[in-house]
């Protein structure tokens, strides 16, 4: 028993320590013997019961409603469950209903409805039940749609429907041999179609509408695979090798001399060939395109070629400052098998002012006292437009092929 009390005499504070009560213990203030009191505990054992009790009793209460939340629970998800099997049965009838009366849309749906209620449940024989039901409408509904695709006048697009449906869904293997080779057909037809009209074409002088069709057919071989397109690609290289024999044309690299090195072949090459190609178009040539599914016809059977030279030279001044302006000689020569037969040389000089240039600009240049290699970059620049103006001129007499 451990604590203090006072002594009676003195009032200090005298500590019990090992002390028991009656014991008698002198004053350390005034010597007086004092007998130690009795000193009750903090808690009573009483106390401490009382409190064990009433935390059992509320443990009891939470286990209590625990256990009723747990049993309410449980009643709601067999409502739950209830309610979905009975939605399923539903979607169910309905589709059955739908597939009698050959209403494949309805009937699919209502499958398809089922499915998803379905996926909310546990295994079961209902879960099989709705499974087998849909895997078996959405097979006859594909056949349907089949069916009703042969009579139509254009019935690629449906059959690309069917094919793309059957590569997501499993249960649709069994139709694929059928839209496969009923698709393989109808496209077969549009190659056809697409090779007379690409001959038609070539004989008209039409020769890009003529390569165009050809390309289309590629494609739809493409699409067909090579157990079915193996022979339609073969037969739209033959007619484009055919179109490209007789107006093919190869443009060839630009060569000359050129103020700013290397790189002046290439700024001409990427200015003056796309009018070259149009104007060649124009009149009846077949370039060979940027992407094609026939590049080896041009390299081995185009009998025309363009080839493009450039000198260019600084000449004169601008207003009689040290500016220096451009002069741009061009010599464009058309072939067949290497032989001439057209030509044309143009020129390009730099305007003074050019006409990108504003007055209050043109007078300022006019004092210059030294080369300034910004703005002779544009006086150059205005000598290539004057050029790429010219060539679109010359082009203008180009013969056909």
């Amino acid at each position: 028993m451990t604590g203090t009390f006072a002594c009676p005499e003195c009032g200090t504070l005298l500590s019990t320590h090992a002390h028991t009560a009656g014991v008698r213990v002198r004053c350390v203030e005034c010597s007086t013997l004092v007998e130690v009191p009795f000193l009750p505990r903090h808690v009573s054992p009483r106390r401490g019961r009382a409190k064990t009790l009433g935390w059992m009793i509320a443990g009891g209460g939470t286990l209590v409603a625990v256990l009723m939340v747990i049993l309410a629970v449980s009643l709601a998800r067999g409502r739950g469950q209830a309610n979905r099997l009975a939605s399923l049965q539903s979607h169910l009838t309905r589709a059955r209903a739908a597939e009698r009366e050959g209403d494949w849309e309805q009937a699919v749906n209502q499958s398809e409805e089922a499915m998803k209620v379905a996926a909310r449940l546990a295994p079961c024989e209902q879960v099989d039940e709705a499974l087998a039901v849909h895997d078996r409408i959405a097979l006859l509904a594909v056949r349907s749609q089949l069916n009703q695709a042969r009579g139509e006048t254009d019935p690629i697009s449906t059959l690309r429907a069917l094919r793309s449906r059957i590569d997501t869904e499993l249960a649709l293997e069994p139709a694929r041999e059928e839209v496969t080779a009923e698709l393989a057909q109808a496209l077969g037809r549009v190659a056809q179609a697409d090779l007379a009209e690409a001959a038609k074409a070539m004989d008209q002088g039409r020769s890009s509408e003529a390569l165009l069709r050809c390309e289309h057919v590629a494609e739809l071989g493409d699409e067909l695979g090579a157990e079915h397109g193996g022979k339609l690609r073969a037969s739209a290289r033959e007619v484009a090798r055919e179109i490209v024999a007789r107006a093919g044309v190869v443009m060839g690299p630009v060569t000359g001399e050129f103020l700013r090195g290397p790189s002046g072949a290439r700024d001409h090459a990427d200015g003056l060939h796309p009018i070259l190609i149009e104007a060649l178009k124009r009149s009846g040539y077949l370039p060979k395109p940027a992407r094609t599914a026939f590049a080896t016809a041009w390299d081995s059977a185009a009998p025309y070629t363009v080839d493009l030279e450039i000198i260019e030279r600084e000449e004169g001044t601008f207003f009689q400052t040290p500016l220096h302006t451009s002069r741009i000689n061009a010599h464009v020569v058309l072939r067949k098998g290497g032989s001439a037969i057209w030509q044309a040389r143009f020129q390009g000089r730099t305007r003074v002012p050019p006409p990108t240039m504003s007055a209050f600009e043109s007078s300022r240049l006019s004092l210059a006292k030294s080369r300034e290699p910004e703005v002779e970059k544009r006086l150059y620049e205005d000598a290539r437009q004057v050029l790429a103006d010219n060539l679109g001129q010359a082009l203008k007499n180009l013969p056909r092929p």
